[in-house]
């Protein structure tokens, strides 16, 4: 009976003493985590060294290759008019850069910026950089008439 009464204090001794190491443990990663946040919270409050920015990119005429867009958009014609659709396309391609290249000293920055991440995502083509720029032009003017 004592054997059991040892055995039953030994186990209940064992499994207080793993509680108190859990509970230690945890307090410890607790307290390390909160100093890294503080350390971290204080550094980012007064860092004083300023971050480099980057210079700007000149803004340049995307290049984009017409001629595969157009053999893609002449694939997907009815057999027979694939030529006819090709030459059609190529021929809208050419007036739309060309007229791109009118519009490119004349249209602001931030619209060529956008304008380009809209049109970039496929493979791009100059009729839509094109309306895109004219779109972005009529939405300025409208909102210039609009402050009058």
């Amino acid at each position: 009976m004592t054997e059991k009464r040892n055995r039953v204090g030994q186990r209940v001794h064992h499994e207080a003493s793993q509680s108190k190491i859990v509970f230690i443990c945890t307090v410890l990663v607790c307290a390390s985590v909160l100093y890294f946040m503080i350390k971290a919270g204080i550094g980012f409050l007064f860092l004083k060294e300023e971050i480099p920015r980057q210079a700007p990119v000149e803004l340049t005429i995307p290049a984009f290759d017409s001629r595969v867009y157009c053999k893609e958009i002449s694939a997907l014609a009815v057999p027979g008019t694939m030529k006819e659709v090709y030459q059609r396309c190529f021929a809208v391609e050419s007036e739309a850069y060309f007229a791109v290249r009118k519009m490119w000293e004349k249209v602001s920055d931030k619209t060529k910026e956008k304008c380009i991440k809209m049109v970039r995502p496929g493979d791009g083509n100059y009729f839509l950089l094109r309306d895109c720029f004219m779109r972005e032009n009529d939405d300025e003017k409208r909102k210039e008439r609009a402050h009058f």
